[in-house]
C-alpha cells in the first residue's frame, strides 16, 4: 500500500455523474499527482506508526540498591487493545541498550503501566527506554537513565528553605526526590527493626526527643548536624507554599511540593505507612506521614499528618508502626561525636582512625605505613599485604591470575592483615561514592600537595598526592594521586588490572583502572 504524508486532498464534485475530474494530491514533500477520477476507484491512506502513537518513560522512582520502578505512558487514538507488546529495555551503557539490552515485557492493558527493574547492581548508573508494538513495529521512548545506591541510606542534599534548619532533599532510605525510601520503627537507628512489639524499638531510652541520639536513625547512618525533625520544627513548613501534586515531575508519585520564597522547594511523597498485620502498606500514594523525634509517653511517639484540608496534623500512635522519616541539618549544633575520627570500635590495634564523612563507609584518615594525613605511607601492588623493592609483572603475585572480583576484606587485603579489626579496602562502588558525594579541593598540607575531600555533613579527610612505584622507579609523587581498592577490573578476562582512584590538581579524580604490578597507596575504610 503506498504510504502518502501531509495530504492536502483537493476534490472538483461533479456536476453531472457522466463528467470527468482530476484529482490533486499533494504530497508532504511539496509534489503534486494528478489522477483522473475515473481511474480512481478508492484512496486508502497509511500513515507511519510514530504519527499516530507514542510512548514515554517517566523518571525512575522507587530506586533501591537491586531495583527501580519506572512507569510507562502511551498516548494514541488507537483503541489500546489493538495494540501488541509494552516494555522497558534496560542496560549498563547505551551501546548495550542498542546492542544487548535486558527487556522487560507486559500487554497493553491501560494507558500507564508500572515495571519494576530488579536484580540490578548497586552503585551502577542504568540507561533505560520504553517502547510499544503496532502491527509489528516499535516505537520507542528517548533514553533515560538512573544510578542505584551502593548503600541503603544514600545522604541527601540539603535544602535551605529559609527556616530554622535545613531540610534533606529525600527520605531516609531514597536516593531521588523521587523515590519514597523506607518505612522505620521509632527510635530503630539500624532501619532494619521491623518488631510487632512495641518495646523493642528505643530500648532503653528515658528522652522526650531522640533527635541527634543514638536512637536516632538519620543521625546514626548521616552522621554530622542531620537528625530526625521535631514537632516544631515540621509546623515551620506551614508558613511556606504547598502544592499537592499528583504525578510528580512524571514519576507517578503523588504528594506535596513545598516552596520557599527563596526558590528552593522540597517534595514530601505521600508514603502513607505500614505495619505487621499490614507490610505491603495502608494509604500508600494518598496519605502523607512522616515521624518526629519526640514521644508524649514510652511507647507513643509525634508523627505528622501532612493533610489536604488543615495541612500539618501532629498526633501520636505507637513505636512499631512503620513510617517514612525526612531529616533534617541543624547548622546551630555543634558536631559532638569526635569530627577528628574516633578509635576503632573494636578497641583493637590499628594505624588510623576512622571518619565518618556522611557515606556508606567510614574512611580512615591516614594511608597505610603513615602516622599523619601527609605522610605519602606506603605501597602495595594489588592483592600483596607487604611493601617491596620491585613492583614489576614478573614479580607480582596476582598479575594474571584470577582472584574474583573483590578481595576487599580478604586475606589478600593489605587494610585487613596490616590494620585488622574489620578495615579493609574500599570497594570500586565506594570510591565512585567518594568521588561523586563530596567536594574535592587540591591544596597543601604540612607542605604536602593533596585533595581535601569533604563528605556531605561537612567532616574531610586528607588525600596525599603520593604517587606510585612501578618497576624500580617512583612517579608523580607531590603531583599525582593512586589509591588502591580491592576490585578487580572485571571488563577485561586477563586478570591484570584492578580499579583505583587517580587525580592530580587539574580537575575531577577519576575511578578507572591501573596495572596490578603497579605500588598504589591504600587509604582503607571501614563500616559505620
Amino acid at each position: 500500500m503506498k504510504r502518502l504524508f501531509g495530504l492536502l486532498l483537493m476534490l472538483s464534485f461533479m456536476l453531472c455523474n457522466m463528467a470527468q475530474h482530476t484529482v490533486v494530491i499533494q504530497l508532504k514533500d511539496g509534489t503534486k499527482q494528478l489522477y483522473n477520477s475515473t481511474d480512481i476507484e478508492s484512496i486508502s491512506f497509511d500513515p507511519e506508526v510514530d504519527e499516530i502513537l507514542s510512548v514515554t518513560a517517566a523518571p525512575a522512582s522507587d530506586i533501591q540498591k537491586s531495583q527501580a520502578s519506572v512507569i510507562v505512558s502511551i498516548n494514541t487514538n488507537i483503541q489500546l487493545d489493538k495494540l501488541g507488546e509494552v516494555g522497558v529495555l534496560y542496560a549498563t551503557s547505551e551501546d548495550l541498550l542498542s546492542s544487548a539490552p535486558m527487556k522487560l515485557t507486559s500487554t497493553v492493558s491501560n494507558s500507564a503501566l508500572r515495571f519494576t527493574l530488579s536484580s540490578l547492581t548497586p552503585g551502577t548508573k542504568y540507561f533505560y527506554k520504553a517502547y510499544v508494538t503496532y502491527n509489528g513495529e516499535n516505537v520507542y521512548s528517548d533514553v533515560s537513565s538512573f544510578t542505584t545506591p551502593s548503600t541503603s541510606f544514600p545522604v541527601a542534599n540539603m535544602v535551605d528553605l529559609g527556616l530554622s534548619v535545613k531540610w534533606a532533599s529525600w527520605n531516609m532510605g531514597a536516593s531521588s526526590i523521587y523515590d519514597r525510601g523506607g518505612y522505620y520503627g521509632w527510635g530503630d537507628p539500624t532501619g532494619e527493626l521491623y518488631s510487632a512489639s512495641s518495646g523493642d524499638y528505643a530500648v532503653g531510652n528515658t528522652n522526650s526527643n531522640i533527635a541527634g541520639t543514638e536512637y536516632d536513625l538519620a543521625h546514626v547512618q548521616w552522621g554530622g548536624n542531620w537528625r530526625m525533625p521535631t514537632e516544631a520544627e515540621i509546623k515551620e513548613l506551614q508558613n511556606l507554599t504547598w502544592e499537592y501534586e499528583e504525578n510528580f515531575g512524571g514519576s507517578g508519585v503523588s504528594g506535596w511540593k513545598i516552596s520557599a520564597k527563596n526558590g528552593n522547594s522540597i517534595f514530601l511523597p505521600s508514603n502513607g505507612y505500614k505495619n505487621s498485620r499490614h507490610p505491603e502498606g495502608i494509604d500508600i500514594g494518598r496519605s502523607t506521614f512522616y515521624w518526629t523525634s519526640e514521644i508524649i509517653d514510652l511507647y507513643q511517639p509525634k508523627y505528622a499528618n501532612f493533610n489536604t484540608t488543615n495541612f500539618i496534623i501532629v498526633t501520636f500512635t505507637d513505636k512499631n508502626v512503620w513510617m517514612p522519616l525526612r531529616p533534617v541539618y541543624d547548622d546551630n549544633v555543634p558536631v559532638i561525636d569526635n569530627p577528628e575520627g574516633n578509635d576503632d570500635p573494636n578497641d583493637k590495634p590499628a594505624a588510623g582512625k576512622y571518619v565518618n564523612l556522611g557515606l556508606s563507609v567510614a574512611w580512615a584518615d591516614i594511608n597505610i605505613g603513615a602516622t599523619m594525613p601527609s605522610e605519602y605511607g606506603s605501597y602495595f601492588a594489588w592483592g600483596e599485604t607487604k611493601t617491596k623493592s620491585d613492583y614489576s609483572t614478573s614479580n607480582s603475585d596476582t598479575y594474571g591470575q584470577n582472584y574474583g572480583s573483590d578481595i576487599s576484606g580478604t586475606t589478600f587485603d593489605a587494610a585487613q592483615e596490616l590494620w585488622g579489626s574489620t578495615w579493609r579496602l574500599p570497594t570500586q562502588e565506594e570510591i565512585l561514592e567518594l568521588k561523586e558525594n563530596c567536594i574535592w579541593k587540591w591544596t597543601t598540607k604540612d607542605g604536602v600537595n593533596g585533595y581535601q575531600v569533604t563528605g556531605p555533613n561537612g567532616r574531610s579527610i586528607f588525600l596525599p598526592a603520593a604517587g606510585k612505584k612501578y618497576g624500580s622507579n617512583e612517579s608523580g609523587i607531590g603531583e599525582n594521586g593512586f589509591y588502591q581498592t580491592g576490585s578487580s577490573y572485571t571488563l577485561r578476562t586477563d586478570n591484570v588490572f584492578s580499579w583505583d582512584l587517580e587525580f592530580d590538581a587539574s580537575g575531577t579524580p577519576n575511578v578507572t583502572y591501573c596495572s596490578r604490578a603497579h605500588g598504589l597507596s591504600i587509604r582503607p575504610v571501614h563500616p559505620m
